[in-house]
């Protein structure tokens, strides 16, 4: 296990880690360490994080489906003028409900402001976007953006 840092990591550099563990090239298959370096990147908002991110979510591998998530994470993505998860965005907006696009809506419009949330009292907090994936699964108790550990997800 390689040690993960925050200040002075690449997300590129974290982004092919989290591809290499998914992959299991040049190491063993490893969904939970994968899942470990994808959003350090995406908090970055590396787009190739951000769109791996949001097509983990949108398959589940390795996290339990949930096409909110994938459906924000695609949408960020999109902002930086990438056209490939513009046309997954697109593409998972057909299978959504309509809840789930206010959901999903309402979550993207909260990873835009991740690395500085205005809670109610108006101060300023610093939170990583994937601590606002985790406050939101574990809020609503669904089970949603749960890491499992089994490899064998992975097609």
């Amino acid at each position: 296990m390689v040690p993960r840092g925050r200040g002075t990591a690449l997300p590129s550099a974290q982004h092919h880690l989290a591809v290499l563990y998914f992959k299991g090239l040049g190491v063993p298959v490893d969904c939970a360490e994968a899942l470990a370096w994808e959003p350090l990147a995406a908090d970055q908002r590396y787009p190739d994080a951000e769109t791996g991110l949001a097509y983990v979510y949108e398959t589940g591998i390795g996290v339990s489906l949930d096409y909110v998530a994938a459906f924000a994470w695609y949408s960020r993505a999109s902002a930086h003028d990438e056209r490939a998860p513009s046309e997954r965005r697109k593409s998972l907006s057909r299978r959504m409900t309509h809840r789930q696009l206010d959901e999903a809506s309402a979550l993207f419009s909260e990873l835009l402001r991740t690395e500085r949330l205005i809670p109610p009292n108006n101060s300023v907090v610093e939170v990583p976007c994937s601590q606002v994936l985790k406050r939101r699964s574990s809020g609503f108790g669904t089970g949603r953006g749960r890491i499992t550990s089994n490899p064998s997800v992975i097609g």
